[in-house]
């Protein structure tokens, strides 16, 4: 019903664009053209349509501009964004004054290594479809980054709600290891955080790397016994067209080999998921997913597939329009001067009544629009261009086709966008993401444990990180140092491990200087610090927690049971274990270590991926609390970027518990648990073991930081 609507204006539309792309408008006699050059990063796949979508957008925009004296025309250059020399090639073009703008690359992969390579240069980059968040975050905020597609969370938002709809029992992520850029998988990062808020079970994330892991997870979704396979959901995010075949391949297999009905999960796709190429290729019709689309009512996609007798690529339509936008700007610097950036901003922030359109006669009223001054609210085949508060990514008003394969094909089961529109289901009505998940406690005196007399603190800091990158670990296990210090340990009761690898490392723009903000304290302190993380192994770690002094481990926790200890440790997580430099630690070895600590209370504070896990892991240990960053499917969330450094500064939930502990040294546990749950944005903060514990209500910070200056 929905593809049904507007039929009668998009036959008009249709045979306006085949019709008129027929002909070329003859340039005005004398009219001055002007050609600026623009560079294409899009994959070899992807060249060929987005070929097609370029040279339609350049006619559209040549005949939009009939009968103007001052004209602009662009030069288009395709490179592929997958070559080794992409960083070096794009560091050229920053130098060529003759291109005004990069458009792409189409994948997030390479959007960071793109954006990066331009810092010096600030040439203008617009990317159709890099929609990873942490990319988006990073450098959405810059003036020559600028983005046409909402992040990878409107995805998740999507790939769930069928989760809920259909009430699967659980839902797993099936998905290639990222391992060329710095960025975190938005997948990854963010589909447990959005899977809690909204009550829907998480039964794992899977990481493939290779061909053989990615046929053995397929093998072990499929069962001929287990019916509860039916009741799944599997979330599958590939890093390319071959894993796409790899696992269609094996699925056909397992299917063709099984003696009786196969059982596996309903099978839920990625934009990344979706081709041309891979709706022809699939030999299964078990799939079904979402792909970025362009806006229903502007007939966009039904008229590209009616004048290219194919569908429309994922990104095709904002890749159409970041053509187009940069064609405004130009037409608005060559009348009111600057430069294409401010050109950039001055378009985009218009609201000169409706200038939404795609047509060369929708074009054309714009430019003319903009040559006099007016500046009306932009936008094209893909809807509005909003980009609200200046992070320079489309917000609210991205389209989604969600699909389903069949023979002969596919079939589009409804269009969904993040605003809701006549011929969309709107994601802000389907779900209102207000609120946020939180642990409740019981509230009863009678739960408190009796302890011994409290005669003294102790703490041990441990940073499980090593390289520059990780700045952020170091620096906060450092404020956490001072904290602890300020409110009264001395250095014989606190045991500080990191690798000391940050505050003299090669290229580090302030030698000697660590901060967990850009205008903080300098937190770092040599002195402080006791052993290096690559002077001890795991055991080591045991030792020291035991209290086993040595030649080699000359301070250790030399506790009784009249004593407290705090333990933070930062660093990064994985399921199941810690990181310990280049390493891990298993979660149960750590807990095994941590029945050795000779203690009164232990409170232990995780901000680690996945740190939950750990927290699960302890569950049972006499007088100890774990509060981690985030559940054991999550991954805990960075904070404060450093643009001039070019590092996080901090980490969210520990941001959030220094800025408690600071102000308010004696807060209850429960009042410290709601505070970070309330602060700390994409993980769920959790509290485990409260039962062997005592009271979060009763028990306050106050007993770990004594209250002297």
């Amino acid at each position: 019903m929905q593809r049904s609507c507007g039929i009668s204006k998009l036959i008009v539309l249709v045979v306006l664009l085949v019709v008129g792309g027929c002909r070329d408008e003859e340039e005005r006699p004398g009219a001055d053209v002007k050609e600026y050059g623009v560079v294409v990063l899009a994959s070899e796949e992807d060249r060929w349509n987005l070929q097609e979508t370029a040279e339609w957008c350049i006619q559209n925009i040549k005949r939009a501009q009939a009968g103007l004296d001052r004209q602009i025309s662009l030069r288009v250059t395709f490179k592929n964004q997958a070559d080794e020399d992409l960083t070096d090639y794009v560091n050229e073009i920053g130098k060529d004054d003759s291109v005004v703008a990069i458009i792409g690359p189409m994948k997030s992969i390479y959007a960071e290594e793109v954006a990066k390579a331009l810092e010096e240069s600030e040439k203008l980059m617009i990317s159709p479809s890099a929609t990873n968040f942490e990319y988006q975050r990073r450098f959405g905020g810059l003036d020559y980054v600028w983005n046409m597609a909402e992040s990878d969370i409107a995805q998740i938002e999507m790939l769930l709600q069928k989760a809920q709809r259909y009430k699967y029992e659980e839902v797993v992520l099936l998905m290639k290891e990222n391992g060329a850029t710095t960025s975190d998988d938005s997948f990854a990062d963010w589909l447990a955080y959005v899977a809690e808020e909204m009550d829907v079970q998480i039964g794992g994330v899977l990481k493939y790397r290779t061909e053989e892991e990615l046929r053995g997870y397929v093998k072990e979704m499929c069962s001929e016994e287990d019916e509860k396979c039916d009741d799944r959901l599997l979330i599958f995010d590939p890093g390319s067209s071959l894993d796409i075949e790899v696992f269609d391949e094996t699925l056909s297999r397992e299917k063709n080999q099984a003696l009786r009905d196969l059982h596996y999960p309903t099978i839920l796709c990625t934009a990344a998921f979706y081709s041309e190429f891979s709706m022809m290729a699939l030999g299964n019709n078990d799939y079904e997913g979402f792909t970025l689309y362009a806006d229903p009512e502007s007939g966009f996609g039904q008229a590209l597939s009616e004048k290219f007798d194919r569908e429309l690529a994922n990104g095709e339509a904002q890749f159409y329009d970041a053509m187009l936008l940069v064609s405004y700007a130009l037409t608005y610097m060559e009348v009111h001067g600057g430069d294409i950036k401010s050109a950039m901003r001055a378009v985009v922030d218009g609201r000169d009544g409706d200038g939404r359109g795609w047509l060369p006669a929708e074009i054309a009223r714009n430019y003319v629009r903009l040559r006099e001054g007016q500046m009306p609210d932009l936008g094209g085949a893909s809807g509005v261009w909003s980009f609200p508060d200046r992070s320079h990514t489309v917000g609210g008003n991205s389209y989604f086709k969600h699909w389903k394969k069949y023979d002969r094909g596919e079939r589009v089961l409804e269009y969904i966008s993040t605003n809701g529109s006549s011929r969309s289901t709107s994601l802000l009505n389907m779900w209102a993401w207000d609120t946020m998940k939180m642990q409740m406690f019981i509230e009863d005196t009678n739960v408190d444990k009796s302890y011994p007399e409290l005669r003294g603190n102790w703490a041990v800091l441990i940073d499980g990180s090593k390289k520059y990158d990780d700045y952020r670990f170091q620096a906060d296990i450092m404020e956490i140092y001072q904290l602890l210090k300020h409110y009264g340990y001395d250095d014989d009761h606190i045991i500080m491990i990191t690798e000391d690898n940050i505050a003299y490392a090669a290229g580090h723009k302030e030698p000697g200087v660590v901060r967990t903000s850009p205008d903080g304290e300098n937190v770092y302190n040599k002195e402080a610090i006791d052993y290096e993380l690559s002077q001890l192994t795991p055991q080591d770690l045991a030792d020291i927690l035991a209290g086993r002094k040595s030649e080699r481990l000359p301070k250790v926790l030399a506790t009784d049971e009249h004593d407290n200890v705090f333990m933070f440790w930062s660093g990064h997580g994985m399921p199941g274990a810690l990181y310990w430099g280049n390493s891990t630690i298993v979660n149960r070895k750590i807990r095994k270590a941590l029945e050795e600590v000779r203690h009164r209370k232990m409170l232990i504070a995780v901000e680690a991926c996945y740190s939950g896990g750990l927290g699960e892991e302890c569950e049972g240990l006499p007088g100890t609390l774990v509060m981690t960053a985030a559940s054991p499917y999550e991954t805990s969330k960075t904070a404060v970027w450093n643009q001039k450094l070019q590092v996080y500064m901090t980490n969210g939930f520990t941001q959030g518990l220094k800025e408690a502990l600071w102000k308010t040294p004696d807060i209850s546990l429960r009042d410290l648990y709601y505070k970070l749950a309330k602060s700390t944005a994409g993980s769920h903060v959790k509290v485990y073991n409260e039962k062997e514990f005592g009271s979060v209500y009763k028990n306050e910070m106050g007993e770990w930081l004594n209250q002297g200056e």
